[in-house]
């Protein structure tokens, strides 16, 4: 619903999943309800979540530091937070965790959806924090 500029319709299924109990997949589905509320426009609560994500994020590469899912979960939630908060620097661990990610899988599945979430953030980039972030 997100691709379908429907965000309020992508929160309401985003939280329903988040009752599950999926460990792996939770710092993505923070990730996507954290662009949901900034994609609202309600900003100050997307922050808390975007470093929930990035928390559950580092929980799961603690286990296992080749985790593709929770490296981009983590950069993107790094983005989040550099957009929401002004604070360049986690630009640059944001663009580091990319990195990680992509030295364990190129594939383009993968890399794709990573850039479309990108790309969901960086339309609330008034400030221009992610312009110079590259991920390939």
């Amino acid at each position: 619903h997100l691709e379908q500029d429907d965000p309020a319709a992508a929160l309401a299924i985003i939280e329903v999943a988040l009752t599950r109990p999926y460990p792996r997949e939770e710092p993505t589905l923070l990730v996507l309800q954290s662009i949901a509320l900034l994609r609202l426009g309600r900003t100050s609560e997307s922050v808390p979540v975007f470093v929930h994500a990035s928390r559950a994020a580092d929980a799961l590469l603690h286990l296992a530091d080749r985790n593709v899912a929770a490296l981009d979960a983590r950069a993107l939630a790094l983005c989040g937070i550099a957009v929401t908060t002004g604070d360049p620097d986690r630009v640059g661990y944001a663009a580091d965790a990319f990195i990680q990610a992509r030295a364990v899988t190129t594939a383009a599945g993968v890399t794709k959806a990573s850039l479309q979430l990108l790309d969901q953030i960086r339309r609330n980039d008034h400030a221009g924090i992610l312009t110079n972030l590259r991920v390939t």
